[in-house]
């Protein structure tokens, strides 16, 4: 049976140690470790001051934590005093509390290494903002900016709207050439027709009046507002960053996306302009390829597609730089 006469038991656990023992074995509790054993006035055997009886003889103890026995002479001896009346020297029997040893690189726990987060550096930022604002109006204006304005007003050079024939073409004449903003107001058409008469059939031909009718010119139609309202979208993105000069982390997967969809669509429009058609199984296709009411694609609609590949590349060239920095935990 272990006791404390020839144990130190654990007050955490009550594992027992040996007497010298500064940190019990099983929990790593620090133990308290007499600063002078008490010794059996009859056998003269040591013994922990937390034992009541002398582990050799059994002879019943005095509390070590007050007082202590002379070996010598057998007189109780105040727990502070090292020095009996006999001239007995208890001081070769002291013993002290273990003491605080340094951590070491060594001896020191592991700890967890400090989590790091990103920070970016924006130098530059308002200088890009400001390039890409131009670029966006330069694009913006190709688009969106119409033929004329009343009979005989034109905000357009001549030579370009022979050549780039709008978006679309719903004539010979350079002023039936189309541009955003003739898609804007026929859009509008649209709104007002549908709010005065909600119903399906108002829509189809409120869109059939306004965009030559078919499934493939409604499609061009929501392509190209669609295109415009993310332009609008865009400069105020830009503008605001004119005034903050920050640039952006990541690469736009968004314009990204637009990119690929708007290739297609005007893949398959011009592709159509020039007699290619669906094999017989997927000509159902052809109803939302083939532009109806003599409207033909312009070289401005291929403008969708380009402008969101080049303002994509664009933020990818333009992202603000990565710079780890280590935090504290």
């Amino acid at each position: 049976m272990n006791t404390s006469n020839s144990f130190n038991i654990c007050p955490r656990c009550g594992n027992s140690n040996t007497l010298n023992a500064k940190y019990c074995s099983r929990c790593g509790a620090q133990l308290k470790v007499p600063e002078e054993a008490v010794v059996c006035y009859k056998c003269h055997t040591r013994n922990s001051p937390l034992a009541n009886f002398c582990r050799n003889c059994g002879t019943t103890l005095k509390v070590g934590s007050q007082t202590k026995i002379c070996p010598r002479c057998g007189n109780e001896v105040g727990a502070a005093d090292s020095v009996c009346k006999c001239g007995y020297s208890f001081v070769t029997l002291t013993q002290t509390m273990p003491t605080a040893v340094p951590l070491t690189p060594e001896t020191a726990p592991a700890q967890a290494p400090a989590k790091s987060k990103k920070l970016y550096n924006h130098r530059g930022g308002r200088g890009i903002a400001v390039a890409a604002l131009i670029l966006l109006l330069l694009i913006a204006y190709v688009f969106v900016a119409p033929a004329m304005i009343g009979p005989n007003l034109t905000i357009r050079p001549w030579l370009t709207m022979f050549n780039d024939q709008g978006v679309v073409n719903t004539g010979s004449d350079f002023r039936a050439n189309d541009y955003g903003f003739d898609y804007i107001l026929g859009w509008i058409e649209v709104v007002k027709d549908v709010v005065a008469n909600p119903s399906l059939s108002t829509f189809k031909v409120a869109a059939s009046d306004a965009f030559g009718g078919g499934w493939s010119n409604l499609l061009v139609a929501a392509m190209i507002l669609g295109t415009v309202a993310v332009m609008a979208i865009h400069l105020l993105v830009v503008i605001v960053r004119c005034f903050s000069g920050r640039r952006s982390k990541r690469g736009n997967g968004f314009f990204l996306v637009l990119a690929i969809i708007t290739t297609i669509a005007a893949g398959c429009v011009f592709a159509t302009t020039f007699g290619f058609r669906m094999p017989g199984f997927l000509s159902f296709l052809d109803r939302f390829m083939v532009l109806q009411g003599g409207v033909k694609p312009g070289y401005l609609i291929l403008v969708c597609p380009v402008y969101f590949w080049f303002f994509w590349i664009f933020s990818l060239c333009a992202k603000a730089k990565a710079v780890k920095e280590q935090s504290a935990n």
